[in-house]
């Protein structure tokens, strides 16, 4: 049996004994796709094709934690914080956006996960400090924030 999807041939299987054939993928991003069966027939049975079926492959979630060194710290520090972005299906990639209030404080990618920041320009006090991580089309968007006090 092969199926195809949009007229492209994602992949085939072997009837097994109760006449069903099963095809998995791993690889595919969030989407509807119009997905039909093709069996070719043999000697006893005709060839056929299935109805579409629109197989909705949904965006998976993220996690993110977020982490400082020296908290507290002291006026004109440098204070490192590591984002850490996590799915329980997709490896995360792309930037994470670290924030306080509506001011971006810095951008970085990922790498292995991982994000690092450091600054030494944040105010006397407790500031809430946010990494966002704005995904993509396979992961959806995710925040967290740690509170960094400069003494």
């Amino acid at each position: 049996v092969k199926f195809t999807w949009s007229g492209y041939t994602i992949g085939s299987a072997t009837l097994n004994s109760s006449g069903l054939a099963t095809l998995t993928r791993s690889n595919l991003n969030a989407d509807t796709y119009p997905l039909t069966a093709m069996y070719a027939g043999d000697a006893d049975n005709l060839a056929s094709t299935s109805a579409m079926l629109n197989q909705v492959v949904l965006e998976t979630t993220s996690a993110v934690k977020i982490t400082s060194t020296l908290n507290p710290s002291t006026l004109g520090q440098a204070v490192s914080f590591t984002a850490t972005i996590t799915s329980p299906t997709v490896i995360p990639t792309g930037p994470v956006t670290l924030m306080v209030g509506t001011k971006v404080l810095a951008t970085a990618q990922l790498s292995s996960g991982k994000a690092k920041f450091t600054t030494s320009t944040l105010p006397l006090g407790s500031t809430k400090v946010t990494a966002i991580y704005y995904g993509d089309s396979n992961i959806a968007k995710s925040s967290a924030s740690v509170i960094q006090t400069v003494q």
